[in-house]
Parts: structure tokens; C-alpha cells; sequence
């Protein structure tokens, strides 16, 4: 099956999540409340983290059911059966890390009202309840994706965050809105999803061969799950350490302004994740020269796609954000949504160098730039939101994610089409100014808008990879 349609299901099963998790954060809003869906947004933030107890077995999985590509039945069904006893135990003890560390923060670092911060401690045992869930469930999901069982993993995908979305809300609306019937509900919604893959697997491949452990497969799956564990203490720090520093020295409210334009940005990673979890299991087994082949098209791709959209959503956050969420949180929120998409670019570039890294199997290799950058971006994330609040922590998540970008390119060996990507970051930036410098004459503007879209499209069609683009012209005629 070929790499496009991989990535089309991969998105196709983005976007209905994405849609839906947009449409409900003003009922989320309405129906919690500004400082209750703040410290929800934290509680998913402490359960993502310890997600890295997973052992990185997900990933694990993917690559070596990928590589066991010409295997037997058999030997991918004991890599998947070993790799998800051995991840279910450890999410158990990942569940008492929670709430050791949970009880740890929310008394010391955590500002909220008592009432909310009550709220929070009663609800972090149930938060740990659904760690062995979410460590099991990136296995399942692993061994479709490295079948390259696509639609099935898509379908998954779909209503595991469809629940999680809906049930909490759903609860909220009609027996109260705790937080720890909120996170039941969640955890509910969770093991839902986890259900449902395991049906798949097992309509796929597990009924193919019998459960079996091996204790060599372990040894193989830990050797690089262990390597993808070290990368999962540092990546999400990295990611997530923004909202805690501004819940820590903003407040809880604040986070919500945050978390609002961060859920856009953010959301725009479904297009190159969709990219490279297509080509993970392809590059897992092609040789130097198909590597490298995929690894330009890819960076191709997702310039041609992100590059008109950041800029479209550039010129029209504002808008879109009172459409959203009303005016008033819109007017604080908006400035730090447009340099928040700046990190969409840096996160676009970046996955492709770290899906070349893992394919080869040599999953300890980010931790090199991990390591350079965290103290770089903790320093800059301090002093930004010291000196200017929300823009500050906005503008170091974005320098963040570029240097990130520039890193992991420079330790996989190879930056393809970096001028190309220069200008792409170039047409973004300089899309902020002028939207800022502009927006109080709307016919300008509105001329300004166009003519940075025009550009960005024809900059779009020049990078698109040969292939795709005629493939394109040929569905429509052209």
C-alpha cells in the first residue's frame, strides 16, 4: 500500500478528533468553568507524562513487528504479546508514581482555589487507574501501525478520542462536574478504545498465532524501549513544561489563555505525525538510498502542506478565536496563538529526523539534542514569562521547536531542502508582523492576506514532490 493513502487515513482519522476536540472547549468551558478545565488540562498534561512508562514499547513494537515484516505469524504475535504484558505492569507502577508526584506538585506548585485544588488531589488515584490502560493501549496501536494496518489503526485512533472528548463533557453536563467523576469518565472512554483494538488485533493477527512471552524478545524490545523511555523523561518536559511553569507563576486560570491557542497549534501536528507514522514502517525496512528518498519527499510534503496553512491561520487567529471562544478571552489569547504557530513549523521538521532515528533503530540518539536544548529553552521559558507573560512562554515554545528541528537534522546526518525550509519559516514569521501591523485597516489587510496566501500556495506547488504533483493534476484534469 502506498505511503499518500497511508497518510491520508492517518489524517482522515485526525481530523473528525480534531473537529471535535475544538467544538467542545466552549462547552468545556460553559459547563466547568475557566479554572476547572485549567486544572483538567493539567491533569492530562501529569498523565501524558507518565505515559513515558510505557517503556517506549509502542514504538518498539512498530519497529520490530515492521522489520519482522517477512517473519512468520508467529514471531510478531510473541512481539506483541511480550511487549504488552511487559507494559501493562510497568503502567501499574507507573500509576504510584502519579500519585506520589501528583500529591507533590499540587501542594507545592500547583495555584488554585482550595476548592480546586481539593479537586485535583481527590482526583489523581483515578488518574493513575488509567496509566496501565494508556501504556497497554500504545502497544496495540504499535503493532497496527507496524502491519501497516492503517484503517484499522485510524478507526481506533477515531474512537478512542471521540469518547475521550465526549463522555467527560457528557458527564459533566449530567452528574457533576468534579473532576474526579470527569477523569473516571475519561478512564472509562479509555479503556473503551483499548477494548476495540484488541478486537482488531485480533481479527488482524493474534488469532494466528498463540500468546507466548520470550524472554530474548524482551531483551530486544527493552534494548530500544529503554532508549525511547530516557528520550520520554526528557521529550515531554520539553513539551508539556510550559504549562506548569505558567500555572506555577501565572495561576491555573492563566493556563486555560494558554492552553486555548496551544490546542490549534498544536492540533496542526496531525499532518506530518499522519506523514511519518505512514513512512515509519517503510523506513524501518528500506535500505541507505530509500531512506534517504522518502526522508526528501517527506520534508517536501509537509512544507507544502503546513506552509499555507500556519500562514492562513496567521492573518486569521483573531477572528477565529472570538468565533470560538467569545471576544473577550480571544483578544488575550490571540498574539500567543500566532507565535504558537511558529512551533508547528519547527514540530513538522523535527518528527521527520526523529522518525529516520527510530526506523534505524538508534532511539538514544534525539536524547543528544534533547539534552543540549532543555536547559536552553527552561532558561528562555522563564525569562519570557517573567518579562512578558503569555507571548514570553509562547515565543521560547517556538524557539524551542526550531532548534529542536536544526538538531535532530544535524544528528541524523542529513537536512534536506534547508533553504526551502528557510524560507517557509521566513513567509510565517513575517506573516505575524504584517497581520499585527495591519489588522486596525481591514482593506489592507484583507489585500495583505490574499497576496501572503497566493504566495505561500505557489511556494506550496514548487516544494509539492514531482509525483504527488502529478498525480494531483491528473485527478483534476489539469
Amino acid at each position: 500500500m502506498s505511503i499518500a493513502r497511508n497518510s491520508m487515513y492517518n489524517m482522515a482519522g485526525s481530523i473528525v478528533p480534531l473537529i471535535l476536540a475544538l467544538a467542545t472547549v466552549p462547552l468545556y468551558l460553559n459547563a466547568v468553568g475557566t479554572e476547572r478545565y485549567g486544572a483538567l488540562a493539567i491533569a492530562w498534561l501529569i498523565l501524558g507524562y507518565f505515559g513515558l512508562f510505557d517503556l517506549g514499547l509502542g514504538r518498539a513494537a512498530a519497529q520490530k513487528i515492521a522489520a519482522a515484516r517477512d517473519d512468520t505469524h508467529a514471531k510478531r504475535s510473541e512481539i506483541y504479546w511480550t511487549a504488552i504484558t511487559i507494559s501493562f505492569f510497568v503502567g501499574l507502577i507507573g500509576a504510584l508514581f502519579i500519585w506520589g508526584v501528583g500529591y507533590i506538585f499540587i501542594e507545592k506548585y500547583f495555584q488554585a482555589s482550595a476548592a480546586i485544588s481539593a479537586e485535583v488531589m481527590e482526583s489523581l488515584p483515578y488518574l493513575g487507574l488509567m496509566l496501565p490502560i494508556v501504556t497497554a493501549s500504545s502497544v496495540a496501536t504499535g503493532a497496527l501501525q507496524g502491519r501497516e494496518y492503517f484503517v484499522d489503526y485510524n478507526l481506533g485512533i477515531m474512537l478512542g478520542s471521540t469518547l475521550f472528548q465526549l463522555l467527560p463533557l457528557l458527564t459533566a453536563w449530567y452528574i457533576g462536574t468534579e473532576l474526579y467523576l470527569l477523569i473516571i469518565a475519561a478512564g472509562v472512554a479509555r479503556l473503551i478504545a483499548f477494548l476495540y483494538l484488541k478486537f482488531l488485533l485480533w481479527r488482524k493477527m493474534l488469532h494466528l498465532g498463540k500468546p507466548k512471552i520470550s524472554k530474548k524478545t524482551a531483551s530486544n524490545l527493552l534494548s530500544f524501549g529503554g532508549w525511547m523511555t530516557l528520550t520520554g523523561i526528557v521529550a515531554p518536559i520539553i513539551y508539556m513544561i510550559d504549562r506548569f511553569v505558567i500555572s506555577a507563576m501565572l495561576g491555573a486560570a492563566v493556563v486555560a489563555i494558554y492552553v486555548i491557542p496551544y490546542q490549534i497549534s498544536s492540533r496542526l501536528s496531525i499532518i506530518p505525525i499522519a506523514l511519518n507514522n505512514a513512512v515509519f514502517p517503510r523506513m524501518s525496512s528500506s535500505n541507505k538510498e530509500q531512506e534517504r528518498n522518502i526522508w526528501i519527499a517527506s520534508t517536501k510534503m509537509t512544507l507544502a502542506i503546513m506552509t499555507p496553512i500556519i500562514v492562513g491561520l496567521i492573518f486569521n487567529m483573531q477572528w477565529l478565536l472570538e468565533l470560538w471562544i467569545g471576544k473577550e478571552i480571544a483578544q488575550e489569547a490571540y498574539l500567543v496563538g500566532q507565535i504558537l504557530l511558529i512551533s508547528s513549523w519547527g514540530l513538522g521538521i523535527a518528527l521527520i529526523p526523529l522518525t529516520v532515528l527510530h526506523s534505524r533503530a538508534q532511539p538514544k540518539k534525539p536524547l543528544i539534542a534533547y539534552m543540549i536544548e532543555t536547559p536552553l529553552y527552561i532558561a528562555a521559558l522563564w525569562y519570557g514569562i517573567e518579562n512578558y507573560g503569555l507571548l514570553g512562554a509562547a515565543a521560547a515554545f517556538a524557539f524551542r521547536c526550531t532548534i529542536d528541528a536544526i538538531l535532530l537534522s544535524a544528528i541524523a546526518g542529513f537536512f534536506p531542502v534547508k533553504y526551502l525550509s528557510l524560507l517557509s519559516y521566513t513567509l510565517s514569521i513575517a506573516a505575524i508582523f504584517v497581520a499585527q501591523y495591519y489588522q486596525s485597516n481591514f482593506n489592507l489587510w484583507l489585500i495583505l492576506m490574499v497576496f501572503g496566501l497566493v504566495i505561500s500556495m505557489i511556494f506550496s506547488y514548487y516544494v509539492m514532490p514531482k509525483q504527488i504533483k502529478d498525480k494531483a493534476l491528473s485527478i483534476t484534469g489539469l
